[in-house]
């Protein structure tokens, strides 16, 4: 549901924050009104003056309904009885219960949440603050782009960006995060047997097409006789990298569908490579150092090289490894994670990545 604060203070509510010029209340009030209130008009709520006329204005503004909060003020609070009292009987009316940790301690607080929304029945609007980890392209890049729509949904999104592929699990694992975007499905399937973790795909947003580079040579053809051949030493992204070397026809695979092969798979190797297993971060920096490495697409984009341009060969669209927002089995189902989901998967994002990317990232919905 989206809430609109029409920022009034119909005249019915007159009681509840004094009518008498001079009095403390008022003045609240009156600094209240001259802050979000009626433009500028001193006689605060004069926008509905009766409790009718402003039910009128909120029908005839085609509003599903509006919603009353209470609010602490320099000198007035609210209370949830009375928000209760004002909404009891109104179908247009949704009362959402406040309270002060400040003043009622965090015991208190946590008590007057359970009175206002179990025993009155008042709404409990929460600001949600989601903290997602993601590697830094293009993760942390989407990410980005979808904070202001949902900002505007209420929802505040911030990105820890990470470099390495073990901490942004470990740390949703501990509930230190709430959720990541970095990893595709054969990796967290690894990493939760590994782990013994339970970590979950929420939603699918993108492939990465996997690709080999190289700084010495410029086509695989003219890679030498036991060439030195980097690639990810992480059991899902080292089998894929040799499925693409086995896709360019440079070796044999025992299990030609393993997707977590090692170099101890290989049972045809006509160029004698000499596999070295590297953590993937370290690839685009080994670059000058070996012949070919097989690097995945954010580190790559990263260390400046275009995937598109620079891979001696790349995986296709229809590659697998669709990169996946992951959350835990305890909050997957939330609201926040499931607009973020939305979000990420939305018209605005595809295009996004298809103009920014230019076919290096591909959208997987």
């Amino acid at each position: 549901m989206k809430v609109i604060d029409m920022r009034c203070r119909p005249a019915y509510l007159h009681d509840f924050f004094g009518a008498t010029p001079g009095t403390e209340a008022f003045e609240t009030a009156r600094w209240l009104n001259r802050r979000v209130g009626t433009r500028g008009d001193d006689q605060h709520f004069t926008r509905s003056l009766t409790e009718q006329g402003f039910l009128d204005e909120v029908r005839d503004a085609g509003l599903t309904r509006a919603v009353v909060v209470g609010r602490h003020t320099p000198a007035q609070h609210l209370p949830n009885d009375h928000i209760y009292q004002i909404v009891t009987g109104q179908e247009l009316l949704l009362g959402v219960g406040s309270v002060d940790p400040v003043l009622q301690g965090v015991d208190g607080a946590i008590a007057e949440i359970d009175r206002a929304v179990n025993e009155l029945g008042l709404a409990a609007l929460l600001a949600a603050t989601l903290n997602v980890a993601a590697t830094p392209v293009p993760h942390a890049e989407i990410l980005e782009f979808v904070k202001p729509e949902l900002a505007r949904q209420g929802a505040e999104l911030e990105v820890k960006v990470f470099t390495d592929y073990i901490q942004p699990n470990v740390q949703v694992a501990q509930k230190q995060l709430d959720a990541n975007y970095f990893q595709h499905k054969p990796y967290l399937n690894e990493f939760n047997e590994g782990r013994g973790t339970s970590l979950v795909p929420v939603a699918g947003i993108h492939v990465e097409p996997f690709g080999a580079y190289s700084s010495k040579i410029d086509s695989l053809e003219a890679l030498r006789d036991g060439a030195t051949v980097a690639i990810p030493n992480d059991p899902t992204n080292g089998g894929r990298a040799l499925l693409l070397l086995q896709r360019a026809g440079l070796i044999k695979l025992k299990d030609a569908t393993n997707i977590t092969a090692t170099a101890r798979d290989v049972v045809e190797n006509p160029k004698n490579l000499d596999f070295k297993e590297l953590e993937a971060a370290t690839l685009p920096r080994v670059l000058n150092q070996v012949d070919l490495a097989l690097i995945n697409t954010n580190y790559a984009l990263e260390s400046g090289l275009e995937p598109t341009q620079d891979a001696l060969v790349i995986e296709g669209a229809e590659s697998p490894y669709v990169n996946y927002l992951v959350a835990r089995p305890d909050n997957e189902d939330s609201e926040a994670i499931q607009e973020l989901a939305r979000e990420l998967r939305s018209d605005a994002v595809r295009q996004f990545i298809l103009e920014k990317y230019k076919g290096a990232v591909v959208p997987a919905f």
